[in-house]
């Protein structure tokens, strides 16, 4: 077992990696640089990135480890640090210098449940990615701008319990763009390129819509993913489902 300060690193799998792909930014991977207490999560160092995460207040909020992936029971979170585990931080995507990616792989108990954010900030909610409590829409909000509302095509598409790679893009010309395993939702929206996305926190937003599902990895680029890219990338992730 592990205990308190034990570390869990693991090598990179034999083939592509998403480091593969240039201007990853952030990458929070299930099997890279996490600290335990028993199974409890004490801190979870970003495999790509000046970032660690845990939560401020410890105790039973603390996500679990579960070999192949991070469970959040819907009370828990972490929130961004530096690599000193202790200093606040956070993570900035600029939209008008390229765009940005953000990325989930990651499962809920009930994907047509309460609204769950796989992303946000720790205080306050002008920054989240999150499914919304009715078929199955996402919710992405930026810079504390309206929030956009992005309908899936089949607003029963995902199945309770099952991984998915749910990719949010945001073009410098301001178009949002939700992929569901690299399949674009028809619906798409838009929002002025001077707004930027911060990023603090993982299965929460200012301390509400907490996740209850497991997470293997959450990851940014600081641009927009070509179609090659993303179909690489998607390669990768069926591997994680």
């Amino acid at each position: 077992m592990l205990g308190l300060g034990n570390s869990l690193v693991h090598s990179g799998s034999i083939g592509f990696e998403p480091t593969d792909i240039d201007d990853l930014v952030m990458w929070f991977a299930y099997n890279d640089g996490l600290t335990l207490d028993g199974s409890l999560v004490n801190s979870w160092a970003s495999k790509v990135g000046s970032f660690c995460a845990k939560n401020p207040s410890g105790g039973a909020n603390r996500p679990t480890f579960n070999t192949t992936h991070v469970t959040f029971d819907g009370n828990d979170d972490l929130d961004f640090y530096a690599t000193d585990c202790t200093t606040s931080s956070s993570l900035t995507l600029d939209t008008s210098d390229g765009g940005y990616t953000v990325i989930g792989i990651y499962t809920d108990a009930d994907w047509n449940g309460a609204q769950q954010a796989i992303v946000g900030t720790s205080a306050g909610s002008n920054n989240f990615l999150r499914h919304d409590l009715s078929n199955n829409k996402f919710e992405f909000r930026v810079n504390g701008q309206s929030t956009k509302n992005i309908d899936l095509d089949d607003p029963a598409a995902l199945t309770d319990n099952e991984y998915y790679s749910i990719m949010i893009t945001h073009a410098t010309d301001g178009t949002i763009t939700l992929y569901v395993n690299n399949t674009a939702q028809a619906d798409t929206e838009s929002l002025a390129a001077t707004n930027d996305f911060v990023i603090s926190a993982i299965g929460q937003r200012g301390g509400a819509d907490r996740l209850s599902g497991h997470v293997r990895h959450v990851l940014a680029y600081d641009r927009i993913l070509t179609s090659d890219e993303r179909s690489l990338f998607q390669t990768w992730a069926a591997t994680q489902f």
